[in-house]
């Protein structure tokens, strides 16, 4: 039980990272693209919109069908 711990421990402190300078953004960057917002209760209904309209907010993005 102790020597289990022990690894869990010793675990737990190596993949601590403690360097959050290095964040590398680019491994995150997205493409462009616009889409037309087909929500009808959405106050950007009909238009045509991009990730760089909501850049100061949280995004997700769910694409549930390919459209080639």
């Amino acid at each position: 039980m102790n020597k289990n711990l022990f690894v869990f421990i010793i675990i737990f402190i190596v993949s601590c990272n403690s360097d959050i300078s290095n964040n590398d953004s680019s491994e995150f960057e997205l493409t462009e693209f616009a889409l037309e917002d087909i929500n009808p209760n959405s106050y950007t209904f009909g238009a045509y919109i991009n990730p760089v309209d909501f850049s100061d907010q949280v995004q997700l993005y769910y694409f549930p069908s390919k459209s080639t």
